[in-house]
């Protein structure tokens, strides 16, 4: 499945956020803060010396900052790196610019690995086999 979606520029950010959400269980305010961090972390390759724009830009107060800072570095979303800290890697969008196109594109792929096979999967798998096969 390939979902497509056009974003301005200035929303990479957030919709990149948004997407992951699904998985990091963000609460709203901990989402913005790291959308702002995010955005740092792609202009100047980490998020050193941002407190203050963000407690500014969210209007939060700095008890409220080092508990969302908290629960995103407790999330691994925010690691120390050469005495910086950074976005995990894992979490830093690759913008891919495609020449022949004039575009940029960033693509993201989630696999999900069944645990265990049990009686309930396997009703599920032959239902949809015979669905695919009465097609």
């Amino acid at each position: 499945m390939n979902f497509y979606r056009k974003i301005q520029p200035n929303k990479i950010s957030e919709e990149y956020i948004n997407i992951w959400n699904g998985v990091l269980q963000l609460s709203k305010r901990e989402a913005e803060v790291f959308s702002i961090l995010l955005t740092y972390q792609l202009i100047y390759g980490n998020i050193e010396g941002v407190r203050s724009i963000v407690m500014d830009k969210l209007n939060i107060s700095n008890p409220n900052y080092s508990k969302y800072i908290s629960t995103l570095r407790n999330k691994n979303l925010i690691i120390k790196k050469d005495d910086k800290y950074i976005i995990h890697p894992r979490f830093v969008p690759n913008v891919v610019h495609l020449k022949e196109d004039n575009k940029s594109v960033i693509e993201l792929l989630f696999t999900l690995e069944i645990e265990k096979e049990n009686e309930e999967f396997d009703k599920i798998l032959s239902y949809k086999m015979e669905e695919n096969d009465n097609s």
